[in-house]
């Protein structure tokens, strides 16, 4: 992130990222040809397919995105740039592997995108939010469900526990039987754990919040909420993470929630707690900045 003046900020991906693009595409052309043989048809479709993919996500490493008093700009290399005000923003959204998030105006003609691995993600999507709290506003009874990525995940798991099954009960070498049953009882417990402990729904009534899982539901009250983070978590593998801190009376102390892999998107449900309790620390912190500086 780079200060151009007081007022506005601008925030743009690693270099290192775009390097290591750079490096791994010319890698995965050679070996795509080497390895295809007298198949040169074959070879020219996989290299367009690569091609294609590392090409769009460099494109999209290559820009910046400039927050100002006004609103937000992108900017790209040998590419117009889009600029929307605060007020011009009708919907924020994210693509389904919560990887991305997309900013839009009423038409559509003009989109925003910029996606976790910029740098200062999470400061972006508290700009939209401190100017636009209006578009996560949610209504008593409205409930958000989890998306495709959780039940790709959960079918990926599943399938390496029958590859484990298929190890440990249907081979004759005695050393892969052990090592299977020892990774077969690992992946149980991860799928278990998956499927039964991570919350699959959630409700938002007046005064509650009501996070579901297979194994039970947390009520979670309004007035209870402390603070609520959006979280880039994973290293190089990176995925958000809705971390929403509360009260809980009933064991008398403070606790957490972990919310991930929503339909709607991290940074969209991040908004909607926040708008929602209305009084978390940082709109507390929020607040007293602009009372102060009136």
């Amino acid at each position: 992130m780079n200060n151009t003046d007081f007022s506005t900020r601008e925030y743009t991906y690693p270099a290192l990222a775009k390097i290591a693009l750079l490096i791994i595409v010319p890698i995965v052309l050679v070996a795509i040809f080497l390895s295809s043989g007298e198949n040169l048809l074959l070879a020219l479709a996989l290299a367009a397919i690569f091609g294609g993919i590392f090409l769009f996500a460099f494109s999209q490493m290559t820009g910046k995105i400039r927050v100002e008093p006004t609103g937000l700009v992108l900017t790209r290399p040998l590419r117009e740039e889009v600029s929307l005000s605060w007020q011009e923003i009708a919907s924020v959204s994210s693509n389904w592997t919560d990887t991305s998030i997309r900013v839009k105006d009423a038409m559509g003609g003009r989109k925003i995108v910029f996606t976790l691995m910029l740098n200062g993600f999470q400061e972006v999507v508290d700009e939209i939010y401190t100017h636009r709290p209006d578009l996560f506003a949610v209504a008593p009874g409205q409930e958000f469900g989890v998306g495709a990525l959780r039940w790709l995940q959960v079918a990926f798991l599943a399938l390496l526990l029958l590859l484990f099954v298929y190890v440990s009960f249907f081979t004759d070498n005695s050393e892969s039987s052990w090592l299977g049953l020892i990774f077969l009882g690992i992946m149980g417990i991860s799928l278990a754990s998956f499927i039964f402990v991570r919350p699959f729904k959630i409700t938002f009534e007046h005064d509650r919040m009501l996070v579901k899982a297979v194994i039970g539901t947390r009520e979670i009250e309004r007035n209870s909420i402390l603070d609520t983070h959006l979280t880039v978590t994973g290293g190089r593998n990176r995925t958000l993470l809705v971390r929403v801190y509360y009260h809980d009376a009933a064991a008398g102390k403070d606790n957490h929630v972990d919310l991930t892999g929503f339909a709607c998107g991290s940074p969209c449900l991040y908004g909607t707690i926040r708008s929602w309790s209305g009084n978390t620390l940082k709109d507390k912190l929020s607040a007293y900045k602009e009372a102060f500086s009136l």
